[in-house]
């Protein structure tokens, strides 16, 4: 079975030859009498070796495609880029858009999408490729940067709080000793 793979595999590349033998023994005096047989010989390796050849080198049709969000949550102006995962592997992916263009603008280069974000709110987004594939939804937020500014300096109150309070409560542990 492995012989006859590789036999295969290597008759795929056999109309390559094949042409300039063609064309040799089209225009070759020496062989005058076969160059009728040796024509139709010809003709035959390179129409079954190129239907071979591409029929093996026909690339996978893609059937699914898995965006790989790392977080949920984005800020107006961000740009992200996404490993996008493509079944079959060897699948091509020619087009790939978002499914809300006025939110985001989608670009892909090398497996990734480049997205970047456009207007604020909560959106359920996907990627479409080659115009039919889906990929799974991903329910995301995009804020402003006020929203963002406004949600560290909260995160910096609490955490200073909580700082205090570790702080009072050692501070007690300590008088209780």
């Amino acid at each position: 079975i492995l012989l006859f793979a590789f036999a295969i595999a290597i008759y795929s590349y056999f109309w390559i030859p094949a042409i300039g033998i063609l064309i040799y023994c089209l225009k070759s005096k020496k062989f005058e009498q076969y160059k009728k047989r040796n024509t139709i010989i010809c003709s035959i390796v390179i129409a079954t070796s190129l239907a071979i050849f591409v029929w093996l080198n026909i690339p996978e049709q893609l059937d699914s495609i898995q965006a790989e969000w790392e977080t949920t949550e984005f800020v107006v102006g961000d740009t992200i880029e996404i490993p996008i995962d493509v079944n079959p592997s060897d699948a091509e992916i020619k087009e790939l858009e978002i499914s809300k263009n006025n939110v985001a603008t989608c670009k892909y280069i090398d497996g990734k999408a480049t997205v970047t974000f456009k207007e604020p709110g909560e959106y359920n987004l996907f990627f479409i490729a080659n115009e039919t594939i889906k990929s799974d939804s991903q329910n995301i937020k995009i804020i402003t940067q006020e929203e963002k500014a406004e949600q560290e300096r909260i995160a910096a109150e609490k955490a200073e709080q909580e700082r205090l309070a570790a702080e009072k409560a050692e501070q007690e542990r300590l008088a209780a000793e």
